[in-house]
């Protein structure tokens, strides 16, 4: 059910900010309150959060997170075609 008692097709559960910020903790990643709340005025921590999150679920490095998607060998290909900057 929503705030208004409306039932809603999906259910999950709501958290308290202070359960996030348990779980978090037991997952390693410390954030604080107002990060939490105040995700405008702490945009590169809560960015930081969300990278720990990928790789603690996904096994990902920083090195395969930030890592040039596009391999160098297609890069020198593309750039001999016509207009490669469309590619």
């Amino acid at each position: 059910m929503d705030v208004t008692g409306n039932q809603l097709p999906f259910s999950f559960p709501l958290l308290k900010n202070q359960d996030i910020i348990q779980c978090l903790s037991e997952a390693g990643i410390e954030l604080s309150l107002g990060e939490l709340t105040e995700p405008n005025r702490h945009k590169e921590r809560v960015k930081t959060v969300f990278t720990q999150l990928v790789q603690l679920n996904f096994g990902f490095g920083d090195k395969d997170i930030f890592a040039d998607p596009i391999p160098k060998s297609m890069k020198t290909k593309v750039s001999t075609l016509p207009y490669p900057e469309l590619h």
